[in-house]
């Protein structure tokens, strides 16, 4: 019984590094690469799976056609309380270890849309090879 359980597990394992493998080989076959992201109340780095907001964060993709030097962010917004006017503040985890941040201004969503924002090319990082994870912060402004 536990040896039947243990090669169980041990093929279940082993399919889901393979599905992973092979969703990272279509993501760089068709010229982009997922940059893992997650929606927050508030920016804890820490922690990479914190509370969700009042939209979700369908992806982040870096565009590695163009050297990666600059990405999509995509949102759907689902809010009962109608349409949001505002900010998005991103905090982006570089893989030295460092820390930047991104302001978008003036973002208006309706109620139940989906919106894109491209993000423009840094200076001092590549979204497609520097980035490892995005935080994405919804500032609510002045109604």
């Amino acid at each position: 019984m536990t040896t039947s359980f243990n090669r169980s597990t041990l093929i279940l394992a082993t399919l889901a590094i393979w599905s992973a493998l092979t969703d990272h080989a279509h993501a760089t076959e068709s010229g982009t690469r997922q940059i893992p992201t997650q929606l927050v109340n508030t920016p804890d780095v820490g922690d990479l799976s914190g509370p969700c907001s009042l939209c979700r964060v369908n992806d982040i993709t870096a565009d590695e056609d163009t050297s990666g030097q600059s990405a999509t962010l995509e949102l759907y917004f689902d809010d009962e309380s109608g349409s949001f006017w505002g900010g998005l503040e991103l905090t982006i985890l570089l893989d030295s270890g460092e820390y930047r941040s991104m302001a978008l201004e003036g973002v208006g969503l309706l109620e139940q849309q989906h919106a894109i924002f491209e993000l423009d090319p840094e200076p001092d990082f590549d979204w497609g090879e520097d980035v490892i994870h995005v935080w994405v912060e919804v500032v609510r402004g002045d109604v």
